[in-house]
């Protein structure tokens, strides 16, 4: 297989619709679920959809299943099972189109379809989120710069433990830096230009990172850099070790 080339389940839905992207921590008793109902691609009641959800780690193969016969009334979940030992995170990638697509009826235009997924430990631990998947691709919103992403409100004080994912959802290296703006207008440096490998994640432990205190902040804005469109989320977890939220990057908007 070369480099970057879609095999299986993944191939049949990459040439109809466009992916949506997510991030699962892969750690012995965590599991995820992929929700996917078709909200936006019609509004006829009887049309069948079908969902694939694809899983990457460091830029290998993982996992990937698919549900077919999906209805607006009878939406589909995908569960990916936990990982047997611990391992880096993988990127998600999750599909969503009309079944007559893969039957070879080709779509006047890829699309995408908004999905959830749900993250939760098995002996009710420390994960039970619930995130959005979001576009990287063939998304209609005006931003002003491709290359920036941001999270406000990053958590740094001791009762906290914030980790950043920076994803690359591509099949090519990502370059990345991120770094930490307070309020006070000071910043510093949390991830030294470095590469990120294809259809990987990068893990950044902000609360922990030395030179969180610099800030002498309990609280930042947490922007990330990339040559290519970078995309990641942000778990926040209290002293426990409890995941409490997670949300996605957001670009720079245009006005």
């Amino acid at each position: 297989m070369s480099r970057g080339e879609r095999v299986g389940i993944e191939e049949r839905y990459a040439r109809v619709c466009l992916p949506m992207l997510g991030v699962t921590p892969r750690q012995p008793g965590v599991g995820t679920s992929v929700r996917a109902a078709p909200t936006m691609l019609g509004d006829d009641a009887d049309e069948v959809f079908a969902a694939a959800a694809v899983l990457y780690v460091d830029g290998r193969l993982a996992w990937e299943g698919e549900a077919r016969g999906l209805t607006y009334a009878r939406p589909g979940e995908l569960r990916i099972p936990p990982a047997g030992a611990p391992s880096p995170p993988g990127a998600l990638f999750v599909y969503t189109t009309r079944e007559a697509h893969l039957a070879g009826a080709a779509p006047r235009r890829k699309r995408y379809e908004e999905t959830w997924a749900f993250i939760v430990s098995e002996d009710g631990g420390e994960w039970a989120v619930s995130i959005p998947t979001v576009p990287y691709i063939g998304s209609g919103k005006k931003i002003l710069d491709n290359h920036y992403h941001c999270f406000p409100g990053v958590r740094l004080g001791p009762e906290w433990r914030t980790t950043a994912y920076v994803i690359n959802p591509y099949p090519d290296p990502l370059e990345a830096r991120a770094w930490l703006q307070s309020t006070r207008g000071r910043t510093v440096e949390v991830l030294a230009p470095c590469e990120v490998g294809g259809r990987s994640v990068r893990v950044l432990e902000l609360a922990r990172s030395p030179h969180a205190g610099a800030l002498d902040l309990d609280f930042a804005t947490l922007v990330v850099w990339g040559n290519l469109k970078p995309q990641g989320y942000v778990a926040i977890a209290d002293a426990r070790g409890r995941v409490r939220a997670m949300d996605h990057f957001h670009p720079f908007w245009s006005l």
